[in-house]
């Protein structure tokens, strides 16, 4: 998947081995409502935008790799978002909150988050790496990297033919595990704040409390997170002129990169060239028809 400023595209191979381009023209929506441009404001809206646009592409994929209309509607991927949110939150809130509440009351708030945010942490890296065998997932890992070669590919000024991007990298400092990373690590100093008890609740569901606050300040921690990247953005391309906030931001950022060693894999030639598919599409914008086949 391929994003652009008019819309986004996406490129499937085909049960024929063909490579189908879908195009979806799509106005951001920090270009629509333009309050969403503001500080913090304009993280959330990205984040919420990515999740609607890569769930919408997801469903068209995975049709096309089966031979299936893309169009139809399918009441399967609801449950399945469904599912995988309520994994999601089970996982990566609800359980390190309940050991939030059950480490030692002499310890400090803040030492409790910490805790909490590093079993976060490893519990996401454990999840990684276990769905890593499976080698549905190591191709998904494949394309991964193919996005990324391709765009440095595309950033470099090279004509975009598998043997360029080939040469590349599958790590990007731009990619959405840096963000995530980000996240956990904003998230263990944003979660600090909230209280220790609910009196609404019993003791024993303390933990339940602490899920929802901490879902209500996700948005907050989006925010911020989407901020420290673009600023270690700017460190990167400033270098050593880079103030020291931005320097502060890039080195928070690095360990995404180094997560980036799990999520992403170098990229056979024939995925490169669904990539550069998407990509040539997306740069093309909205005028071609919305669906093309390539040989």
């Amino acid at each position: 998947m391929m994003r652009s400023n008019t819309g986004v595209s996406v490129a499937v191979r085909g049960p024929d081995k063909q490579i189908v381009v879908r195009y979806l023209e799509l106005r951001p929506w920090r270009e629509r409502y333009p309050i969403l441009k503001l500080p913090l404001l304009r993280g959330v809206a990205t984040l919420f935008e990515s999740l609607y646009v890569g769930w919408k592409m997801l469903g068209e994929s995975a049709a096309i790799s089966i031979g299936e209309d893309p169009d139809k509607k399918d009441e399967s991927l609801g449950f399945a978002l469904f599912l995988g949110l309520a994994l999601a939150i089970a996982l990566f809130a609800a359980a390190p909150a309940w050991v939030f509440t059950v480490l030692p009351g002499s310890w400090s708030t803040l030492e409790r988050s910490f805790v909490e945010g590093l079993v976060r942490l490893l519990i996401f890296i454990g999840y990684i790496v276990a769905i890593g065998f499976y080698e549905d997932v190591k191709r998904l890992f494949e394309y991964h990297g193919a996005e990324h070669q391709v765009i440095k590919c595309h950033e470099a000024g090279l004509p975009l033919e598998p043997a360029n991007a080939r040469q590349f990298s599958p790590l990007h400092p731009r990619c959405g595990t840096s963000f995530i990373m980000v996240t956990l690590v904003v998230g263990i100093l944003v979660f600090s704040f909230i209280p220790r008890e609910f009196a609404f609740l019993p003791e024993a569901l303390g933990f339940l409390g602490r899920v929802v606050a901490k879902l209500a300040l996700l948005p907050l921690v989006a925010g911020v997170s989407y901020e420290l990247i673009r600023l270690a953005g700017k460190a990167g391309r400033e270098g050593a002129s880079a103030s020291i906030v931005a320097r502060v931001a890039l080195w928070l950022t690095t360990p995404g990169l180094w997560l980036q060693r799990l999520t992403t894999r170098p990229a056979r030639d024939e995925m490169l060239e669904v990539a550069i598919a998407s990509l040539r599409r997306a740069l093309e914008g909205p005028e071609p028809p919305k669906e093309i086949a390539v040989p």
